[in-house]
This record gives C-alpha cells, sequence and structure tokens, in this order.
C-alpha cells in the first residue's frame, strides 16, 4: 500500500506510513457473502418438485362421487294451474306464481310404480279425507269431468255420493282418457296429496269397474259460502244462479291469465262474480273448457253488469277458486 502523503510504500499494514507517519486510508473489512436468499429460492423449487412428483405421479385419486338429489315435483308445467289471487278476503294480496307440489316424503320407487301392489282396501270418503297426507289411498269413485289428457296422465274431477275427489296426473293411455267419460265408475290408487290448500290424489293408476254409472247433482254454491262450508266440498261438483259480474280491472270483465297479461286461447280466462255480496273469482280452465269451447268464447264477452248462471267445480287455490262448464247470461 503507498502512502497518500510521502507516495512511499509502506510495507506493514498499520494505520500510519512507516516512512512520514502520515495516516493510511483504511480499506473496509472483507466479508462473506450472504447465502440467505438463494437458500430460500432453492427451498422453494424444491417443493414445488416435489409436488409436481405427488400430483402427476403419486397421488391416488378417489373414485368420483355422484351426488343423491331430492325427489322433483310431479307437476308437469304444462298442467299446473296457473296462480291467481283468491277474491274470497276483502284484503288485496299479491298472488303467488304455480307451485310445484312434493312428492310424500315415504313414497318409494317401486311403489310409485304401482301402488295397486301397496293396499286394495277400498275407502269411504271420511276415511280418505281422515289419512295421512303422502299416505297410499284407494277409492272407488264416480268420474265427473276430465281435463285433456297429456304424456300418458290425465286429470280427473271425480265424485261418489259421498264426497268428492281432484285426481292429478292419473297414469292412463289415450285410447282409456277417451272412455272416461262422465259417470264412468273406477277404482283409483295414488297418494294422498296437497297443493297450495287442494287436497288431491296424485301420481295414481286406476281400473274401469263395472256397475251403473253416476253423476253427482251440483250443490248449491252459494248455500256453500253462506254457511262457510266450502272446504268440506272441495272439487264438488257446483252450480251458481243469479250472480253479478263486477268489473275485473279497467272496465274488463275477464282476465286473460291471471294478471291479465294471457294470450287469447292460451290462458285461463278469469272473472269475478258477486254473490250476495261477496267478491269471488271464478276461472276458465283451458284444460277442462277448451279455447274455441262455448264456454271460452261466451267468457270472453261478457260484460261488466251482465247476469250470469254457471256450473263448475269447486277447485282450491289458496282458497275456492271454482273451475266452470257451463254459463249462461241471462
Amino acid at each position: 500500500m503507498y502512502c497518500p502523503v510521502c507516495g512511499q510504500e509502506s510495507k506493514n499494514s498499520g494505520a500510519f506510513c512507516a516512512i512520514c507517519g502520515a495516516p493510511m486510508p483504511q480499506t473496509a473489512p472483507k466479508t462473506k457473502p450472504k447465502l440467505l436468499l438463494p437458500i430460500l429460492i432453492g427451498a422453494l423449487i424444491l417443493a414445488l418438485g416435489l409436488g409436481a412428483l405427488y400430483f402427476f405421479v403419486l397421488r391416488d385419486d378417489p373414485a368420483p362421487v355422484t351426488p343423491v338429489l331430492p325427489a322433483q315435483s310431479s307437476k308437469a308445467p304444462a298442467q299446473a294451474a296457473e296462480a291467481a289471487p283468491n277474491s274470497f278476503s276483502q284484503a288485496e294480496s299479491e298472488p303467488m306464481p304455480p307451485q310445484a307440489e312434493p312428492q310424500p316424503a315415504e313414497m318409494e320407487e317401486s311403489a310409485a310404480a304401482n301402488p295397486v301392489e301397496e293396499s286394495s282396501d277400498v275407502m269411504s270418503h271420511a276415511q280418505y279425507a281422515a289419512a295421512a297426507e303422502g299416505s297410499i289411498v284407494v277409492i272407488e269413485t264416480y268420474v265427473q269431468a276430465t281435463e285433456s289428457w297429456w304424456d300418458g296422465k290425465v286429470t280427473v274431477f271425480a265424485q261418489s255420493p259421498d264426497g268428492a275427489y281432484y285426481i292429478y296426473n292419473m297414469a292412463c293411455s289415450e285410447a282409456d282418457a277417451a272412455k272416461l267419460v262422465p259417470g264412468t265408475k273406477i277404482r283409483v290408487t295414488g297418494w294422498k296429496s296437497s297443493w297450495s290448500g287442494l287436497v288431491e290424489i296424485v301420481d295414481g293408476s286406476f281400473t274401469f269397474m263395472s256397475g251403473s254409472s253416476w253423476i253427482a247433482e251440483p250443490a248449491d254454491f252459494a248455500a256453500l259460502l253462506a254457511g262457510k262450508e266450502l272446504e268440506s266440498h272441495m272439487s264438488e261438483r257446483i252450480d251458481v244462479t243469479g250472480a253479478t259480474v263486477l268489473d275485473k280491472g279497467n272496465g274488463k270483465a275477464c282476465f286473460y291469465g291471471w294478471d291479465n297479461y294471457g294470450t287469447d286461447g292460451e290462458c285461463d280466462l278469469y272473472f269475478d262474480l258477486n254473490i250476495n255480496g261477496t267478491v269471488c273469482t271464478f276461472v276458465v280452465r283451458r284444460y277442462l273448457t277448451a279455447p274455441g269451447s262455448e264456454v271460452y268464447e261466451a267468457v270472453k264477452n261478457l260484460k261488466v253488469g251482465d247476469t250470469v248462471d254457471i256450473q263448475g267445480f269447486l277447485y282450491w287455490y289458496e282458497g275456492p277458486q271454482p273451475f266452470i262448464t257451463s254459463i249462461a247470461v241471462k
């Protein structure tokens, strides 16, 4: 090292020049380079490599698990009744949309295919009414009307002298559906269920029974309404005489669909009647009285203030909402 003052080379490593005694420049001591960062990088690369080796080579994949889904509703969209606000209450409430009807929890797949094998004891209407929802029921009854056959199934309004039944989506061939004329006696086996207050038999099967036919006399709807007996007469044949057609809204006597957003020929018709001071909603069910029929066309042409006589069935949706099968404008 050379002295910055005298320029002579100093052989010692002291703090001062051995020749002139001037202070010698100091150099920082050399230190080892830090190896921490390379070590961390190497460890990370090793970990990634081992992870890839396990994932692509060593891992033993388990068999895929198929999820178990709950049973779906048997109510087909094309057959579900259109929802409508119930007019028997004075308060306005927002109508509920059609809801899927739940399958009974006790229903087994094998029994659903042929519930007749599970039970053969014929019930009275009182026994049917007392049966638990979701249980198998067996009845003998008489066809009063059928909705249109669809996809191997038919829906039936049926009645016996001791009570009525709504039989939804009963398994039936198209040929047999044509034989289910009013008065025909049948034995039905299915599941007791309910949907928006309507008690019904779902997913049943039937056999034709021999014997005489029978058609029920219609009950006086106004008398049932006054006596608060409507629920116990659910699905029965009814009639109304001398009722007044009310303004359904905007001066219209009927709505295409419950909210009047439907299209002529593609929806049910809804109209209100004043029955002894009570406002009641009635429905032209397009699967029961088809578009183009006399009933459908007559209701389309109703005017506010018309007086009418009607017949039909005491259908139920969150309360009474009868389906009509005939109408006469006075």
